[in-house]
């Protein structure tokens, strides 16, 4: 894994997307959504062991596989590959849904943690269920999600100006 090409999976590239643009100079999106985003490929959040038993996608086992294969030997904590490790300052708006029964929930606290001091942060954990609940599309707690998504990102361009824009 290279530094400067290195992306995490997921919600983390979308993170490490707008840290690019924004370490570049480039304009950013109205606002970024990350749907249960693996953010920290050390495993080093609470919920890594915590919801071990609860989680019926991930175990730490499997996550620390992923990010030993895709780091190819590569530091876990470079901000490149662990966007949570990288300064979260000057961010658009950004909403976090998480299933409060994943290991990945501690990446998404962390995040709200770290950002909510300069950002808008919505952090919304949907107790008890798993990794991406939203692929359950008919579900309450999907349509729900999908309709949070879908108002965060209207009312970031109607802030912004109603220009037309896009959400990472």
């Amino acid at each position: 894994m290279s530094s400067s090409r290195a992306t995490p999976p997921g919600g983390g590239l979308v993170l490490s997307l707008l840290h690019r643009l924004r370490d570049h100079g480039d304009k950013l999106p109205a606002a970024g959504v990350l749907i249960s985003p693996l953010l920290d490929l050390t495993g080093s959040g609470a919920s890594f062991q915590e919801r071990a038993d609860q989680d019926p996608i991930f175990s730490p086992d499997l996550i620390r596989g992923v990010a030993e294969t895709y780091l190819g030997g590569a530091d876990p904590r470079d901000p490149a590959a662990s966007p949570l490790f990288a300064s979260q300052a000057c961010l658009p708006p950004l909403l976090i849904q998480t299933g409060g029964a994943e290991i990945l929930l501690s990446d998404s606290e962390r995040l709200a943690a770290a950002t909510a001091a300069g950002t808008d942060v919505v952090l919304d954990v949907a107790d008890e269920l798993p990794h991406v609940y939203h692929g359950a599309v008919d579900t309450p707690e999907s349509i729900a999600a999908v309709r949070q998504i879908a108002e965060f990102v209207h009312r970031a361009d109607e802030h912004r100006g109603g220009r037309p824009s896009s959400a990472a």
